[in-house]
């Protein structure tokens, strides 16, 4: 299980960031919001979130923006993102899959599939860090 790891949701609705933060807190995570592209990358600087929850369309910076910008660094580009947005179209999902993001949910959200959905991103970065510690 994730309990503690440190999540950063980044939405523009104020609202889904209150029911997601209050979820994910239930489930024992540490929760931070952001309400936009810009005042994330900001969070991710002082927080240094284990995992964020991304929304995609934002005003100024959309999400796509900040995924390349995040995968861009080397300070943020091992932080995983699971992309979770209304557009569900086949070309944003896999737009969001080829700029680096872990995992990619559509709107509404099921609460229980983002959880297991995060536990599956933490249990696979898990398995990831194994395998390289064993490499020669």
């Amino acid at each position: 299980m994730a309990e503690g790891k440190k999540v950063l949701l980044v939405d523009d609705d104020e609202h889904i960031l209150r029911s997601l933060r209050t979820y994910l807190e239930m489930e024992s995570f540490e929760v931070e919001t952001a309400g936009g592209g810009a005042e994330a990358l900001q969070k991710v600087g002082t927080m240094a979130p284990d995992l964020i929850v991304l929304d995609v369309m934002m005003p100024q910076m959309d999400g796509f923006q900040v995924l390349e910008a995040l995968k861009g660094q080397p300070a943020t580009e091992n932080i995983p993102i699971i992309m979770l947005t209304a557009k569900g179209q086949d070309p944003d999902v896999l737009k969001g899959y080829q700029r680096g993001a872990s995992c990619y949910m559509t709107k509404p959200v099921n609460y229980n599939e983002l959880v297991d959905n995060i536990n599956l991103v933490f249990a696979q970065e898990t398995i990831n860090s194994k395998q390289k510690t064993y490499e020669v």
